[in-house]
């Protein structure tokens, strides 16, 4: 699955997550707030790789 981020400042981000059930994206594109969905759902339960380079691995808050 491949998530794009769209930041006020242009340093717009993408990743590529890993092994993501059918039944996850299908959740994600169904939720009232994807970032909401994403922070909850996906970030740390699936592996990634940032195809950008403008930030920090994600990191568990």
């Amino acid at each position: 699955m491949y998530i794009s981020f769209e930041r006020e400042d242009g340093t717009n981000s993408v990743y590529v997550y890993q092994d993501v059930p059918e039944s996850e994206w299908e959740s994600l594109v169904a939720a009232d707030s994807h970032g909401s969905y994403h922070y909850d759902n996906i970030r740390l339960d699936y592996s990634y790789e940032e195809l950008t380079d403008f930030h920090e691995p994600l990191t568990d808050v």
